[in-house]
């Protein structure tokens, strides 16, 4: 089973997240660790990267500079360019 969401963020269209694995985060909301990034481009929506947290106490999340994962030491912010494409914006490889 897939889970998604649409999202609104730094990009000028919406992009899509899609994911196998959700949880509960204790505050009634679903939770990833990791999804797939889809976006428009040239008429098609387009599977463009994978973002990946490291642990529950570190879901994905998005506001409208970018999508967010984290680990213990590391926070990055991923943007998708005006060309479609996903960039780390922030952060360590």
């Amino acid at each position: 089973m897939s889970f998604f969401a649409i999202i609104d963020t730094n990009a000028s269209l919406p992009v899509l997240l899609v994911t196998s694995q959700v949880y509960n985060d204790g505050l009634g909301n679903q939770a990833a660790l990791n999804c797939d990034v889809y976006y428009l481009i040239d008429k098609e929506v387009k599977n463009i990267g994978t973002i990946e947290s490291m642990g529950t106490a570190y879901p994905i999340a998005y506001d409208e500079t970018g999508i967010y994962a984290a680990s213990g030491h590391d926070m990055q912010r991923f943007e998708i360019e005006k060309s479609g494409s996903l960039r780390l914006a922030e952060g360590d490889l």
